[in-house]
C-alpha cells in the first residue's frame, strides 16, 4: 500500500487525508515530532484533550495539549492510535503531519515526489 505525492511550488507536500474519519489537509513535516493540528481542528474533531505541555515552533513558543487519533488516514495508508499535539495559534486549515505518523511508513523522495509506503507488521 503506497501513495505518492508532488512537491508544490512552495516546496511543501499537501495531501488530503483524514483523522478519526473526517477529511483533512495535511502538510509533511518531518522536523514535527507527532501530528499538530490548530484547537480549532481539535474541537471539530471532538478529540480529548489532554496535559498541556510547552512546544517549540518555527514561530517560538506556544502551549500544544498532548492528544491521540483513533485512525489517520493517507491515500490508502491508514495507522491506528497516532500520537499528537492541540495548539493554539496554529493555521486551522492543515494539519501537519509528523513524525509520530511517519515514523511508522517507509518513505522516499525523488525529484519532486515523495513515496509513501505503509510498513507490513
Amino acid at each position: 500500500t503506497e501513495v505518492t505525492l508532488q512537491r508544490n511550488r512552495q516546496g511543501h507536500y499537501i495531501a488530503g487525508g483524514a483523522i478519526n474519519g473526517s477529511e483533512v489537509t495535511f502538510m509533511l513535516d518531518t522536523g514535527a515530532t507527532q501530528v499538530a493540528l490548530s484547537m480549532t481542528t481539535a474541537r471539530a474533531l471532538g478529540l480529548v484533550l489532554g496535559e498541556a505541555i510547552r512546544l517549540r515552533t518555527a514561530n517560538g513558543e506556544a502551549t500544544g495539549y498532548r492528544t491521540r487519533l483513533t485512525r489517520v488516514r493517507l491515500g490508502p495508508i491508514e495507522i491506528g492510535d497516532v500520537a499528537a499535539v492541540a495548539t493554539e495559534g496554529m493555521d486551522a486549515d492543515v494539519v501537519l503531519l509528523g513524525m509520530s505518523f511517519l515514523k511508522r511508513v517507509e518513505f522516499a523522495q525523488r525529484g519532486d515526489q515523495l513515496t509513501l509506503r505503509a510498513i507490513q507488521p
